[in-house]
């Protein structure tokens, strides 16, 4: 995962595309892991929903009248929306992997009324390790 702070605010989230050559190459050049992820914990107070909505060409999804961006890596995809009082977290529906967070625009209001919402499975979690391109596979 990559993570884009500003200060020490979270932004987003979003899957690295690094391979493992290029983490080799990052440390033999001086760099050291960050530490721990800055991703939210799940919110224990709330209830989460979810539903599922596929991005479309503009890499958005439709929630309550508004566009969110999901992100133009996944136009026409099928996503699972994960729901919490502060965040949307955004996850592949077969394998419940972290795919990105973004923060929540909706008020509490209007999430009962979302098409298609239903109580939230477990939480998901980041993939563990890097992406692998097709030259560092081997």
């Amino acid at each position: 995962m990559i993570h884009l702070l500003i200060g020490d605010a979270r932004v987003k989230s979003l899957r690295s595309h690094l391979s493992n050559a290029d983490l080799d190459r990052l440390a033999r050049e001086g760099a050291t892991p960050a530490g721990s992820p800055p991703l939210p914990r799940p919110e224990r107070d709330t209830i989460a929903i979810e539903l599922d909505r596929t991005v479309n060409n503009s890499g958005t999804v439709s929630l309550a009248g508004r566009q969110v961006t999901a992100g133009e890596a996944f136009r026409g995809r099928r996503l699972t929306i994960r729901i919490e009082a502060a965040t949307l977290v955004f996850l592949d529906p077969m394998t419940r992997e972290l795919l990105r967070t973004r923060p929540n625009p909706l008020t509490s209001a209007k999430v009962p009324a979302l098409q298609g919402a239903r109580p939230a499975g477990p939480p998901p979690r980041p993939e563990s390790e890097p992406s692998r391109s097709p030259s560092s596979a081997a």
